[in-house]
């Protein structure tokens, strides 16, 4: 016996099984919903000390460039150079002397770009 209690039953499928093909689903569709579906920078802490760090999400990987400036335009820092994954890239910057008062994030990749305003403490 199958241990089927209807011959319309289909038993074939252990519920092991069916659970197994759940988790995998859910992992599946778990994954989908991480993907990022446009560009974004997260940095803190903010106002930061000497360290800021960065998370920045990708929807579709390239290569691009994360740096900051001060508010004369002038390069104070590249935090990164190359290629950005698809999904999640963490960056971190260290300042070691007081480089201004405020700083800004400038991310490009792919002809995309983001700007942002960083503050360091005194």
């Amino acid at each position: 016996s199958s241990g089927c209690i209807s011959s319309a039953a289909d038993c074939s499928v252990s519920s092991c099984d069916l659970q197994a093909q759940s988790s995998n689903q859910m992992k599946i569709e778990e994954s989908i919903l991480e993907m990022p579906t446009e560009t974004s920078v997260k940095a803190y802490p903010n106002p930061f000390d000497q360290t800021v760090n960065f998370v920045i999400n990708v929807p579709q990987g390239g290569e691009g460039s994360l740096d900051l400036v001060n508010m004369l335009g002038q390069k104070v820092l590249t935090v990164y150079n190359g290629q950005f994954k698809t999904g999640t890239n963490n960056f971190e910057a260290q300042l070691s002397e007081r480089q201004a008062r405020m700083l800004i994030y400038v991310l490009n990749v792919d002809g995309k770009k983001l700007t942002g305003k960083l503050i360091q403490k005194e």
